[in-house]
């Protein structure tokens, strides 16, 4: 087994099973699902745009 690694890992899924492999790689998880006005206001991922830059337009 792989140790503790030292940030959380953030899941918004509330799905048991990704908890569940999450946790069995070592990760410790905490799951926030996102407000519901997040969702129906997110605009798609844009081409070309970086992560982070999707993110911060989030």
């Amino acid at each position: 087994m792989t140790p503790p690694l030292p940030l959380p890992l953030i899941l918004a899924s509330q799905s048991r099973r990704r908890r569940e492999l999450a946790i069995s790689a070592g990760w410790d998880v905490a799951i926030i699902p996102p407000p519901e006005q997040a969702e129906a206001s997110a605009s798609p991922h844009r081409p070309g745009e970086t992560v982070a830059d999707f993110v911060t337009r989030l």
